[in-house]
């Protein structure tokens, strides 16, 4: 007879699980970012399922009534993937696989340098990081996102920001440019990852 699993999306993390057919899995998003369940190998879905992206607090179920393995990732965040292992009933117990690690967010990179006069920083947005910048009062700062998840550049503190800078959504490749006419410490989010942080400190 069939059962009910439930799945945590959490830490940016999808589950490997290995369950008897007929089983109904249910996702749950507790990240405070978007996510899906899609199945398929990124980039390409396929068709099994889709869950569309549901945000925190929300959920997901589909029921698996065939044999098989099925990859699945999520749309948002490319690197999320698992694995569920559809048996027959007699030869699956519904408990999670063995788990993977859980991605850590990475350390930002070393900061730049200052200059003793007004210039123009590049800062790449890649690996889920946001750059620690030094510059110069009158420095132009531009962002570009690398990565094939969409982020931002907020000024402020997650949640709230202050309003000085706010980029909007940039997908891969898009950038954006900011003057620092104002010498002091200007922290900086992303939106749609709130773990990604840092500061652009402003000397005279």
């Amino acid at each position: 007879m069939g059962q009910t699993v439930d799945s945590d999306v959490v830490n940016f993390t999808l589950e490997d699980l290995n369950i008897p057919r007929g089983t109904t899995v249910t996702w749950h998003n507790l990240d405070a970012a978007p996510h899906t369940s899609t199945s398929g190998v990124s980039p390409t879905p396929s068709g099994v399922w889709d869950s569309g992206i549901f945000n925190q607090g929300g959920s997901f179920s589909f029921t698996f009534e065939e044999t098989g393995s099925f990859p699945y990732f999520c749309t948002v965040h490319p690197f999320m993937v698992g694995t569920i292992t559809v048996t027959e009933a007699e030869q699956a117990t519904a408990t999670p696989a063995p788990p993977v690690a859980t991605p850590v967010p990475p350390t930002p990179a070393p900061s730049a340098t200052p200059a003793p006069a007004a210039q123009t920083v590049e800062s790449s947005i890649i690996n889920f990081t946001l750059e620690n910048l030094n510059v110069s009062v009158g420095t132009m700062v531009t962002w570009e996102n690398f990565d094939g998840a969409p982020h931002t550049s907020t000024a402020g503190v997650s949640p709230n920001a202050s309003g000085e800078w706010d980029s909007g959504i940039l997908n891969m490749n898009q950038d954006f440019q900011f003057t620092f006419d104002e010498p002091g410490q200007f922290p900086y989010f992303c939106t749609v990852h709130p773990f990604m942080t840092a500061t652009v400190t402003v000397q005279n």
